[in-house]
This record gives C-alpha cells, structure tokens and sequence, in this order.
C-alpha cells in the first residue's frame, strides 16, 4: 500500500473511528484533498486512486 503525499496518515487515523460510516459521510468528506470517498472506506479509495 503505497502512501500518497497529500493524504498523511494521520488522516487515515482520524478517519477510521468507531462511528466509521458516519466519518466517512461527514468529517473525510471535507478534509480529503481527493474528495474521493466510497462504502468501501475513504482509505482504500483514495490510495487506489491516487
């Protein structure tokens, strides 16, 4: 799993609390610099996309 430059992992960490969906549908959706966003996590999106 490659790393990309302008998503640092601690955003990983602070999108992937407990409440994971309503995260992903609120908080990632306005910090990733993506703005890619899926069911699937905001991680695994956002590193395959990248």
């Amino acid at each position: 799993m490659k790393y990309p430059e302008k998503a640092g992992f601690g955003m990983f960490i602070f999108c992937y609390p407990d409440n994971l969906r309503f995260i992903l549908q609120t908080a990632c959706k306005k910090h990733n610099p993506l703005n890619v966003y899926t069911n699937r996590g905001w991680l695994t999106a956002s590193f395959t996309q990248n």
